[in-house]
């Protein structure tokens, strides 16, 4: 290690490379007026009021004597940071600067103190932008990471309640951080997510979605096999019942392991409504899921192959709204799903105050030219429309993106095959997700395999009360 410290300095430049925002602030110790040191840090990712009164300060201070500075230990003993760590090796020094610590060095010492100093813009605790409640906390998930796990610990104040850290990342290196409570997770779980941590190898990590397609189970399927929220409520409740979390430093989407489809269909205001009103939300969700991913399929199939399945007097209405439609049902449904997804992605990526409005206009002003110009029936603005609303009501939306791709190839095969279409695909659906796992947890969780113990938080919710019985008293006292 360098201890002179102007060689220190030039071997730490070189490593930062030709940076304008390295800052190198250079001043004298006061004990003996002649010992020289410096404090490094990046511009923008520091409190330079921190810097400048509780580290910088306190050493030029006058009335600061150190009789015989031997070691950087009295250094830490003079500054005021709440944190402070001494390392010896460049490399360190360097690593944690770039984090926003910052680094102080002394002549004819070796190695560096390193001070908490992290200060960069910040965004406030705010209303979730996606995961929208009724009734519930309203607070989400936000780019700190330190924020975040303050966020879980102010809902589960448990002793057991572990966080652990890893840095992941070859040419940027990012937290990572897993939370579990020690006793409830289950250690076969736990130590799954430990290893597919370790294993990760790639450059950086910017999102929280870089580790979930590193660690995911089946990488090639269209359905996520991790939840991800931004709600802290519903990251604490799933820690309780022996989940375990993942967070990423700078990205305000945590994840959640292992999930179920069940466990995706719920939002986290169905724990503070009473009981009957969930299970008519929860009714609806599924009934919502069936419509997103089969309806324009079994139009398409009835319209085309089974007239037989539709009721006459339907029949003759749909016949009539056709009439003089160029397009077979199969591509007249084909062209407005893709023209929906279009103006979708489009009311994404425009501006906000437009957005909504682009969107809006967008799909009354082109499904009524179309309408109008016999491209398109009316009947078929009505299927893409609630196809459309049923997709929204899904609150997981890594799932409902799922939903949204599947149905594609359902109209296609309904298109080729009819019911018969639809029959093979859905059974080729269920197979994949009766093989799918969640580290380990069978997606289809609590339906296959059955696990009656957990059927009272499915399709339905149980009162509280009696969900904390078992199974058979459970119905015993229903009836």
């Amino acid at each position: 290690m360098i201890n002179n410290i102007e060689n220190k300095l030039k071997s730490i430049e070189v490593l930062f490379g030709e940076t304008e925002d390295l800052v190198i602030r250079r001043f004298t110790l006061r004990e003996d007026s002649h010992r020289r040191a410096a404090a490094i840090y990046l511009e923008g990712l520091v409190d330079t009021e921190v810097i400048s009164q509780q580290m910088v300060r306190p050493l030029m201070n006058d009335t600061v004597q150190i009789k015989s500075l031997e070691s950087l230990e009295q250094i830490t003993d003079l500054i005021t940071v709440s944190e402070t760590k001494v390392v010896k090796t460049l490399e360190e020094m360097v690593a944690l600067i770039l984090t926003g610590d910052t680094c102080i060095v002394v002549d004819e010492l070796e190695g560096g103190v390193i001070a908490s100093s992290k200060g960069w813009e910040q965004r406030a605790v705010e209303n979730p932008l996606i995961e929208r409640t009724t009734r519930g906390p309203h607070e989400g998930f936000v780019e700190s990471l330190q924020t975040n796990i303050g966020l879980i610990r102010s809902h589960v104040k448990h002793g057991n309640l572990i966080f652990e850290k890893y840095e992941i990342g070859t040419v940027s290196s990012n937290s990572v951080m897993i939370g579990f409570i020690k006793g409830k997770a289950k250690p076969t779980v736990v130590e799954e997510v430990r290893q597919r941590l370790t294993k990760i190898d790639i450059e950086a990590v910017l999102e929280s979605g870089y580790v979930e397609q590193l660690i995911e189970d089946d990488p090639l399927s269209v359905f996520p096999s991790m939840k991800v929220t931004e709600r802290p409520d519903i990251v604490s409740g799933n820690i309780l019942e022996g989940k375990v979390c993942i967070l990423v430093n700078g990205s305000p989407f945590v994840l959640i392991v292992p999930a179920s489809i069940n466990s995706m269909m719920q939002s986290s205001d169905d724990y503070y409504e009473r009981y009957p009103q969930v299970i008519l939300m929860r009714g609806v969700r599924w009934i919502a899921l069936l419509i997103a991913l089969l309806l324009p399929a079994f139009y398409v199939a009835g319209t085309t192959y089974n007239h037989e399945v539709i009721p006459t007097p339907l029949l003759f209405t749909i016949a009539a709204t056709r009439e003089g439609i160029p397009l077979p049902a199969v591509l007249e449904a084909l062209l407005m799903e893709i023209a929906f997804e279009i103006l979708r992605e489009a009311g994404i990526r425009l501006p906000q105050p437009i957005g909504p409005a682009v969107s809006i206009v967008g799909v009354l002003v082109i499904g009524e030219a179309a309408v109008n110009a016999g491209i398109i029936s009316n009947i078929m603005v009505v299927i893409v429309g609630m196809t459309a609303l049923s997709t929204f009501a899904i609150p997981q939306y890594s799932f409902a993106n799922a939903v949204r791709f599947l149905r594609f190839p359902m109209i296609i095969l309904a298109g080729s095959l009819g019911l018969l279409g639809i029959g093979a695909g859905t059974i080729v659906l269920l197979t994949h997700l009766l093989t799918m796992r969640s580290f380990g947890n069978p997606m289809m969780d609590p339906f296959a395999p059955l696990a009656p113990d957990d059927l009272s938080d499915s399709v339905i919710r149980l009162p509280w009360k009696t969900s904390m019985l078992a199974p058979l008293e459970k119905l015993r006292k229903m009836f």
